[in-house]
């Protein structure tokens, strides 16, 4: 089950559906849900039509959509807390919508499941959700919490599903680590040597197997609190690298340097590498700045 049907719940959604698994998405507003039912977003992505992606597994009945918790959660093995966490007008993050994610999954709880936390939020918000299940059920043997990072790109994020650079799972956990290597196995596996040599950028999306499209992704097993840091410590160093563009441009700009030039140069070494290494305004999104 995945708790939230914005852009992260939602390409989740999607991709675990694509590798075989029956997903139920779970949201609070009923016209977005009535709009996936049919087969409708308005998430856009580059490199495939989402819309063809939603209907294909709905009419499979690998995923469905619902506003209400308790038909989702009754059988769900795996529950993603997948809701936003927007920005307050001080730049601190809002994470009511995972507390009050936690509290309604507690109603509904059957038997042992892994809450897994993909919102981006900081560990204290992971040990009070922690705290409110402990309320009613026992750390495990009814649940256990896994954190699980997403580096999804916005406009990219279905591909980078399928071609993550790694997958964090944190927790202290056996059983329920047990349980999200299982989950997330197609993707971690030997790369086939069918698929090797393909360019990324031109893989047919339409007539893959999705279970053997890039399953060379490491998978990092830590504790909660380093995953949780993993994600933060990412965007800050993304942050930074584009922050510290800008000053070197600033730079060039005096001294008569071309900063596209320069900033070619030291792509080329791999110890730095060309991503993230744009001067510009700044960076935006939804995510860096809140991070930081």
């Amino acid at each position: 089950m995945i708790g939230g049907s914005g852009y992260v719940g939602l390409i989740t959604g999607l991709g675990l559906a694509e590798l075989g698994n029956e997903v139920t998405g779970v949201d609070i507003d009923p016209a977005k849900i009535e709009m996936l039912n049919q087969g409708h977003t308005r998430i856009y992505e580059e490199t495939i039509d989402l819309n063809e992606v939603l209907r294909r597994n709905l009419q499979e009945g690998r995923i469905r959509f619902t506003t209400g918790l308790s038909e989702g959660e009754k059988s769900a093995q795996v529950i993603f807390i997948a809701v936003g966490t927007p920005e307050k007008q001080d730049g601190e993050g809002d994470f009511s919508q995972v507390i009050n994610a936690a509290e309604d999954i507690l109603k509904y709880t059957n038997g042992y499941q892994v809450i897994v936390i993909k919102s981006t939020v900081p560990i204290e918000v992971i040990e009070l959700c922690n705290s409110i299940f402990t309320r009613e059920k026992v750390e495990g043997e009814d649940f256990d919490i896994v954190s699980n990072p997403e580096f999804l790109r916005e406009g990219r994020g279905f591909y980078d599903f399928f071609h993550q650079t790694r997958i964090v799972i944190g927790t202290g956990s056996q059983r329920a680590r047990n349980i999200m290597r299982q989950l997330y196995a197609p993707l971690t596996g030997p790369l086939p040597e069918v698929h090797k040599g393909k360019p990324d950028p031109q893989f047919d999306f339409h007539n893959c197997d999705y279970g053997k499209l890039n399953n060379r992704t490491p998978l990092l097993e830590t504790d909660i609190n380093s995953a949780q840091m993993i994600k933060y410590a990412s965007n800050a160093f993304l942050a930074t690298r584009i922050s510290f563009c800008n000053e070197i441009a600033s730079i060039c700009e005096r001294v008569g340097a071309d900063i596209k030039e320069v900033t070619k140069g030291m792509g080329y070494d791999p110890r730095i590498g060309s991503e993230y290494l744009e001067a510009g305004i700044g960076f935006g999104g939804p995510c860096l700045e809140k991070d930081l």
